[in-house]
């Protein structure tokens, strides 16, 4: 069965949609934040971290996150300086 053209012109259009949200391995997002590896799984277990996918079912599902999530949710906790 050949795909008709509509099919792959709507294949190309997820493709871009998921390339303009690039989706981060934790080693990434942790490179990215700043932080330990050993955080991200301690702040997905503690509710408080920034938003992730989980790629399946069970404890060994592949984890990723969206960079532009990422970016909204440092900008959240952006805070002016504080002076002593």
């Amino acid at each position: 069965m050949t795909p008709s053209r509509r099919n792959i012109n709507e294949l190309d259009a997820a493709a871009a949609a998921l390339s303009a949200e690039e989706l981060l391995t934790p080693k990434q997002t942790a490179t990215l934040l700043g932080v330990s590896l050993n955080t991200l799984p301690m702040w997905r277990w503690q509710g408080k971290g920034p938003p992730f996918i989980k790629l399946g079912d069970g404890p060994f599902a592949a984890i990723r996150y969206r960079r532009s999530e990422l970016l909204l949710w440092l900008e959240a906790r952006t805070t002016g300086t504080v002076h002593a």
